[in-house]
């Protein structure tokens, strides 16, 4: 199932359920699993060149959202064949992200992301807030972004 009517940087909440048959030892055995609920925020587009999407909304005064398009990291791997061949091979490794917002003398206000991820694209929301659960001041401020190898910036103003 699509839905058709997600908008960019905007929270979703999505009732997954399933109801199935399956043959175990030859006989029919149904399953109906506890439902989940799935909450999400839609991700913003990201213009090519870049890991950083654009801010939205920018001008914001609550909140502020941007994704991170997250590069593949390989890792060069050897092994030897049953035939005691050797064999080299690239195998996918998390890719280490960090995403910071930043005022405009480049301090550090508040840490958004600091993991590894095996996912293409990451969404974050910054409430406007520092790393002590402080409102900042209106303001310019830069959230800036390290995914690999890969860097990228956005500039935000803040006007409540």
């Amino acid at each position: 199932m699509v839905d058709r009517n997600v908008r960019a940087g905007k929270d979703y909440r999505y009732y997954i359920e399933s109801d199935f048959t399956l043959m175990v030892d030859g006989k029919e055995q149904h399953y109906n699993p506890p439902s989940n609920v799935v909450a999400t925020t839609a991700m913003i587009p990201i213009s090519g060149g870049s890991i950083l999407s654009k801010a939205a909304p920018n001008p914001f005064n609550d909140e502020v959202t941007v994704s991170v398009s997250i590069p593949e990291s390989y890792e060069s791997k050897n092994a030897t064949s049953a035939s005691g061949t050797p064999i080299s091979y690239q195998q996918r490794v998390p890719t280490r992200v960090e995403v910071a917002v930043y005022d405009v003398l480049g301090r550090r206000i508040r840490e958004l992301a600091l993991t590894t991820e095996l996912i293409q694209v990451m969404t974050l929301k910054w409430d406007g807030r520092d790393s002590a659960g402080r409102r900042v001041p209106n303001g310019i401020y830069f959230i800036k972004a390290k995914a690999g190898e890969e860097l990228g910036s956005r500039k935000v103003l803040m006007v409540r």
